[in-house]
Formats: C-alpha cells, sequence, structure tokens
C-alpha cells in the first residue's frame, strides 16, 4: 500500500498496536462498550430517556469495539469496515422514535472520542519508548476515526432509508384514512384523528389549490392560507403534479376570503384556490372536500388568469345552474341572445339588465349603482332589451339565472 493509500485508507501495520488489540479480552470490551453509553448518555439525554434506543446503543457501542479490535489485530483496512447488525438496527429504531440524524451520527462520534482516549490510555501503558508510542497513537487515532467515519456514512444511509419507508408507509395509512373518510367507511375517530394529526370533530375547511404551470404554487399558496388562518397544520392530499387538496381544522381559525385572497395571491401568483364550505365533523370533512370539488369546477370553466381565490358562497348558485352545461347554455342562449355577444360595452349592458330587474324594475336603483344618470340608465337598459329582444320585465328569474351563468361562465357557454 502506497503512503497515500495509507493516509486515506488506514490499516493498523505496528505489531505493538494489534498484539495490544488482540490481547483485550471480552470482559474489558464490555467495560469500554459500558464507558462509551455512558459517555454518549451523558451528552445525549433524549438516547437516555428511551429505553428500546438504550439498549440498541449499549449494543452497538459493544458491537464497534469488537469491529475496531478486530480489524486492529488483523491489519483489516478501515474501507472494508460494515455497520454492525445491532448498529443497523440501532439506526433503524432511532428513525422510528424520531430521534434526529445528527443526534444519531453524533452518537458515533462521542463513542468514538470515548474510545479513542480508552485506547490511547492502553497503548501508553506499553513499555516501548516515547517515539515509538506516539507513532502507535498516531497509528491507532487515524484508524479508529476511519472505521468510524465508513461505519457512520453507512448508518446514515440506513437511516435516510427507514426514514422513507416509514414517511411511505406513513402517507399510505393517512391515504387510506382520508379516503375511507371521502368513501364514508366506519372508521375508529380516534385512530383516524392520530393518524393524521387533524381534530375531525370540529369544523371542517376544504381547499384544492393547483396550478396550470407552477409545480411549486400550490404549497406556496397552502402556507399562505394557513399563516392567514392561523389554523393548525393542514391534511394535505397530493392530487398530481400541479394540485394539492386539503383540510384545515377550523376550531381556533377563521375564513376572511379578502384576507386569504390577497395573502395567497401575493405567495403564489400563479395558483387558484377553491373553498368549500366550513362544516362540522366527519361528515363536514367529506362534504366540503365535495364543495371545495365543485368549485375547482366552476373556476375552471370560467378560465380566469391565476391567482384566484374562491369560495363556496360565491359559486354555489351557479354551480347549481350549470350542472348541466349543456342545459346552462340554451338557458343562456334563449334568455339573452345578443347580450351573449364579446365586448366590453355588451358586458356593462349586461350588468345593466341585472342591476334593474334585482332592483325590481328602478332606473333610479340602476343609475345609483352604477353611477350614471337616471336617462344614461333608461338608454342602456332600453339597448339591453333591444339586444335581448324582449322586454327585461318577461321571465325575470331565468333572465337573473342566464345572466349569473353568463357573468361567471361566458366563455365556456358561447365558445361553441
Amino acid at each position: 500500500m502506497s503512503a497515500v493509500d495509507e493516509q486515506s485508507n488506514p490499516a493498523i501495520r505496528l505489531p505493538s498496536v494489534r498484539a495490544l488489540a488482540a490481547t483485550l479480552a471480552a470482559e474489558q470490551q464490555q467495560e469500554f462498550a459500558d464507558e462509551m453509553l455512558s459517555f454518549i448518555a451523558s451528552a445525549l439525554p433524549a438516547l437516555r430517556q428511551d429505553e428500546p434506543l438504550t439498549r440498541l446503543a449499549r449494543g452497538t457501542c459493544l458491537g464497534m469495539v469488537e469491529l475496531v479490535l478486530a480489524m486492529m489485530e488483523h491489519a483489516i483496512p478501515a474501507d472494508r469496515a460494515e455497520p454492525p447488525v445491532v448498529a443497523i438496527e440501532y439506526a433503524c429504531l432511532a428513525a422510528e422514535h424520531g430521534l434526529p440524524l445528527g443526534d444519531l451520527l453524533r452518537s458515533f462520534r462521542l463513542g468514538h472520542a470515548c474510545f479513542g482516549q480508552i485506547l490511547t490510555d492502553a497503548i501508553m501503558a506499553l513499555e516501548q519508548d516515547p517515539a515509538e508510542l506516539a507513532n502507535a497513537v498516531r497509528e491507532s487515532e487515524r484508524f479508529s476515526f476511519a472505521v468510524v467515519d465508513v461505519v457512520s456514512s453507512g448508518i446514515g444511509a440506513v437511516y435516510v432509508e427507514e426514514c422513507q419507508r416509514l414517511n411511505s408507509r406513513t402517507a399510505s395509512q393517512r391515504r387510506d384514512v382520508v379516503r375511507a373518510l371521502l368513501d364514508n367507511d366506519s372508521i375508529n375517530i380516534a385512530r383516524a384523528e392520530q393518524l393524521l394529526g387533524h381534530r375531525l370533530i370540529g369544523p371542517q375547511l376544504a381547499f384544492i389549490c393547483w396550478s396550470d404551470g407552477d409545480r411549486a404554487a400550490p404549497q406556496r399558496a397552502v402556507s399562505a392560507l394557513q399563516e392567514t388562518i392561523n389554523a393548525p397544520r393542514p391534511v394535505l392530499l397530493a392530487m398530481d403534479a400541479y394540485a394539492i387538496a386539503g383540510w384545515f381544522d377550523m376550531s381556533r381559525g377563521c375564513v376572511r376570503v379578502d384576507e386569504l385572497a390577497a395573502a395567497a395571491g401575493a405567495a403564489a401568483p400563479a395558483a387558484h384556490v377553491a373553498l368549500g364550505p366550513v362544516l362540522p365533523g366527519p361528515s363536514g370533512f367529506r362534504s366540503s372536500r365535495a364543495g371545495a370539488e365543485r368549485v375547482r369546477r366552476v373556476v375552471s370553466l370560467s378560465r380566469r388568469q391565476a391567482p384566484t381565490l374562491t369560495g363556496w358562497t360565491d359559486v354555489a348558485l351557479v354551480d347549481a345552474l350549470s350542472a348541466d352545461l349543456d342545459a346552462a347554455r340554451a338557458l343562456v342562449r334563449n334568455e339573452l341572445r345578443a347580450l351573449t355577444r364579446a365586448g366590453d360595452d355588451i358586458e356593462m349592458l349586461r350588468h345593466t339588465a341585472q342591476a334593474f330587474v334585482a332592483s325590481g324594475y328602478s332606473y333610479a336603483a340602476v343609475a345609483s349603482s352604477q353611477h350614471i344618470h337616471r336617462n344614461t340608465a333608461l338608454q342602456r337598459v332600453k339597448k339591453a332589451q333591444e339586444l335581448r329582444g324582449r322586454p327585461l320585465t318577461e321571465r325575470p328569474a331565468e333572465l337573473l339565472a342566464a345572466l349569473a351563468l353568463m357573468d361567471a361562465l361566458g366563455p365556456a357557454l358561447v365558445d361553441r
């Protein structure tokens, strides 16, 4: 082995150190492991408070002592080290119990520091001249550090893989619970709340956030909603790469549509947000989601440009009127006729017609609401009637329904 290789991948070459490793009996190795565990636990209180983790940490300490000493005795290069089986179990349990990766890896560094001191003391007790002792200490320190580095890298990979497995399993369980709630299956509510981390008994607000091209926009919109509502973390359910559905527990939050629209629009200008009605309990969880789906349908039909935030009450009437889209088109065509044409002037006449009928056919009310002269109001009503082909006083309910549909879904109703 070259000098460069020896530096990057050390092995124990000094006969005195190899002989020392061979003479350390099992009883001494257990003492070393106990001392290491005590040193680690004193610095990591979370480990000390978790008995199953502590037991596996003790086994890991012994496994590492045995591994390092065996490799020292037989001059096995450091890169050949593999994590002891007990250390792998320790990493998996750490992931399961929520011990941070930083603390897990720190436990190996602390163990190495403790064992390094033990080993140094044992080497210094040998009857050798100072130069040989210094070489022995340097070689053992370099080697033990390299072994721990190799092992802890493997342990880190095991931890990450186990976290991914646990997250995947949890996500699958959460999806199953959400699906059961939406399907109105019989489930244990307390268990469902535990899995979701979400209170199901209180008022529920379902939402859908989506974007036509920005993958990150829906999540940014969700974050803005949560901050503005001041609600606990929502249950989230990915719909596709560009859409997220979810639910807020509204027990302590409140919905102020204007504030939500401003916050979501500022945080995610490429996002649309559909809000269902706020309804209580598991049935509210289900019904609010159905409402959010219908809001999304209406917003999508309207072809409005992002950002948008639309509540259920804003579109409930239009949703009901447009459930049969062909029937809605026929209603609009028959009731409005030429009033369906495009252009700002025609749109203004539709608004005038709506205000005229809604006010009980009052020209003064139209003039006041649109800030125009009464004669101007009269002229606009007359023009709207001409385009409709019949007086605005005929079939007022159907006319208002058609105008509401046209206002919300105009392009989807006439572009055929």
